[in-house]
């Protein structure tokens, strides 16, 4: 036998198998990343999730940290399934039984985790805004980011997820729930406000035109939304009551006058 032949395949086996370009060779890998046991990861899914701890590095939940070696890295983030070396499914949540405690924003390239079917983020402490890059998650058919501080608005390329974002599964599940969170309208053509539920827009509140500040021109638009009863607009909901009327013509009447 050729002798360099011999001492790559004595390498390849002592040290594991190549991996695909592409793709990284882990050996000691959790027991959640599927069965039989994946050793070849996409290294630009390993990256993003890797930003993703180290944005959250100062609450981050140890637990995780499988092989004990003081800190969790990417294969050690919450439940995952892998096929083929791609993320598949990521679940942050864990039921509400050993929650990641992740903060911080998400990267901008977070789309790019294009094989993700199932996404559980809730009840976590990201903040920020929700990346654009979202849209380019074309395989997602669950998504839960509720019970976190996203703020700003949804992308309006969220309409181009091939979530059911008003269905139920068979156990009447939701397939997906942004509540709780800081998201203000206007919302994407595909949402309204049934579903994007509760949220805390105090920072937004009465801004109806979007141009950064509370003048009569805003009085007027929420004027306009009472007269013609449109739908509900959060913005325009000075109060919180859950009712666009007088009173918060009032209330944004006096903080104009205050400031």
């Amino acid at each position: 036998m050729n002798k360099i032949f011999l001492i790559s395949f004595l390498l390849v086996f002592k040290y594991g198998q190549e991996c695909d370009s592409g793709f990284v060779w882990i050996e000691d890998v959790p027991s959640c990343c599927g069965a039989p046991a994946e050793h070849c990861f996409f290294e630009s899914d390993l990256s993003i999730l890797q930003h993703i701890i180290d944005n959250s590095a100062s609450t981050i939940n140890l637990l995780m940290d499988d092989n004990e070696n003081g800190e969790v890295e990417p294969i050690e983030l919450g439940m995952t399934e892998w096929v083929n070396g791609r993320i598949i499914a990521l679940d942050c949540y864990l039921s509400n039984i050993m929650n990641c405690n992740l903060s911080g924003e998400l990267p901008d390239n977070f789309g790019e985790l294009d094989s993700l079917e199932a996404l559980w983020l809730n009840d976590n402490n990201f903040s920020g805004e929700i990346p654009e890059s979202f849209s380019n998650l074309e395989n997602l058919e669950l998504l839960y980011l509720a019970g976190n501080n996203f703020s700003g608005m949804i992308p309006e390329s969220f309409c181009e997820l091939n979530v059911n974002f008003s269905g139920t599964n068979n156990w009447d599940v939701e397939y997906f729930n942004i509540e709780n969170n800081s998201l203000c309208a206007p919302y994407p053509t595909c949402l309204d406000s049934e579903i994007i539920g509760e949220q805390s827009c105090i920072d937004f509140l009465g801004d109806m035109n979007f141009d950064s500040s509370l003048n009569i021109l805003d009085i007027v638009f929420i004027a306009n939304l009472i007269i013609q009863g449109a739908d509900y607009n959060i913005l325009a909901d000075l109060n919180q009551d859950n009712q666009i009327n007088i009173l918060d013509i009032i209330n944004l009447s006096n903080i104009i006058i205050n400031n």
